[in-house]
This record gives C-alpha cells, sequence and structure tokens, in this order.
C-alpha cells in the first residue's frame, strides 16, 4: 500500500470546526502493530503495513462501545441514575451506528453482514471520554439550561479482517461540537443532534478512507500484472 496515496487524500479532507487535534498520547506505532500515517490534524489514521482492503465487499458493524469522560460520572451523581447513564448510552450508540450504516452502505457500497467471511470487513466502533454538558437539560418540567459548548469525546473506529479477527486499521478522531458566543438553550434533543454531528463526520472519514485503500491497492495489484 503506498501511504503517500493514502496520505494525500486525507490532507484534502475538510476538517470540522471546533474538532481537537491528536495529542501525544496518540503513538506513531501502535502495540498491535499499525503504523500511523500522515493525515489530517483532526484524524489519526494507523493501518496494518501490506494490509489489503479490495476483497472486502461486506462490513459488520460491532455493538458500538461508550464511555464516559473520567471524572464525569461523578460530577453528575446526584443528577443522573444508572438507568439515565444507560439511556445516554444507547441512544449515542444507536445514532453512531446510524451514521456509519449511512456512510458505508447506503453510500458507499457495501453490503450490511450479520456473519463472519473473507470479503466481511469487521466495523468495531467506540465513543470514549465522551462529556456531555449538561446531560439533565429539559428532564424537569419549566427548568431551562443554557451551554456555549454541548460537550466533546473521542471516537475511535477499529477495522478488522472479520475471518481471522486481525486488526489491519484504526481511525481516532477526536470531536467537540460547536462552541456558540451566546450561550444557547440546550435540550436532550439537541444534546443528540450536535453530537451527531461528530458521528457523521468520522463516517464520513472511514468511509473515503476504505475508499481509497481500496483502489490504490487495485491499480497496485494492476501494475504488477502488467509490468508496470
Amino acid at each position: 500500500m503506498k501511504f503517500q496515496t493514502l496520505a494525500l487524500a486525507w490532507l484534502l479532507l475538510a476538517a470540522v470546526a471546533q474538532a481537537e487535534t491528536l495529542t501525544k498520547d496518540d503513538p506513531d506505532v501502535t502495540e498491535d502493530g499499525l503504523v500511523r500515517v500522515p493525515s489530517s490534524s483532526k484524524v489519526g489514521v494507523y493501518r496494518l503495513p501490506e494490509a489489503t482492503f479490495y476483497q472486502y465487499q461486506r462490513v459488520a458493524i460491532a455493538a458500538v462501545t461508550v464511555e464516559f469522560k473520567k471524572g464525569w460520572e461523578k460530577a453528575h451523581k446526584k443528577d443522573l441514575t444508572d438507568a439515565d447513564k444507560q439511556k445516554l448510552r444507547g441512544d449515542l450508540a444507536l445514532e453512531f451506528r446510524k451514521e456509519l450504516i449511512k456512510e458505508l452502505v447506503d453510500r458507499g457500497g457495501y453490503k450490511l453482514a450479520h456473519d463472519t467471511g473473507p470479503d466481511t470487513l469487521l466495523v468495531v466502533p467506540s465513543i470514549l471520554d465522551t462529556d456531555i454538558t449538561a446531560p439533565t437539560a429539559s428532564k424537569k418540567q419549566a427548568e431551562y439550561t443554557y451551554v456555549r459548548q454541548t460537550g466533546s469525546m473521542k471516537l475511535v473506529i477499529e477495522l478488522r479482517d472479520s475471518a481471522s479477527g486481525v486488526v489491519i486499521g484504526r481511525l481516532i478522531d477526536y470531536e467537540s461540537t460547536p462552541e456558540h458566543q451566546q450561550p444557547q438553550l440546550a435540550t436532550q434533543i439537541s444534546n443528540l443532534a450536535d453530537f451527531r454531528l461528530g458521528f457523521e463526520s468520522s463516517a464520513r472519514f472511514t468511509h473515503e478512507a476504505l475508499s481509497v485503500a481500496r483502489s490504490a491497492k487495485r491499480e497496485d495489484q494492476s501494475q504488477i500484472k502488467t509490468g508496470n
């Protein structure tokens, strides 16, 4: 795989406003052997050297993991019950899954699979460091909550060969919701809508990365066969 080709495609993608950048905690080579390639400062792209993607015609999407930012649950201990937190996790996971299906299946042309196989790529999404500024907004009647920013999160999309389970790619995307000059009325609906923007962004980056990887590898194979 030509890393230069993949890097150029990623550099052409526009960064989403208010997004955080990668940090020093994101290594150049991961413990499981993935190599970081040049990309937008907003998104970390990792690939397993010599991994191929052209053979995948289907995608299976694993259950979405949702974890809150350290200290967040303690800070909202009096505001949220365990059921409330479980609902938040479920709502966020459902929206992320919807956006991945929309990009990879509806727009990307992959078939949605529910089993493993040599033609199936397993997508394992995670929503980490989730920080919702006002998780209880509009929960009580006649109470109004205003915020400048809804929150932030770290999105990780891991790509595995479904037949072997080997991790062949990973995207790391730091997303922050837009920050307004004036406080805006927050509701549980608006919270979810703002976070959905981040899910849309990550799903789009994943779609584009896979498209580049598939086409570039086909070009390499063609050159080898023709002797160019």
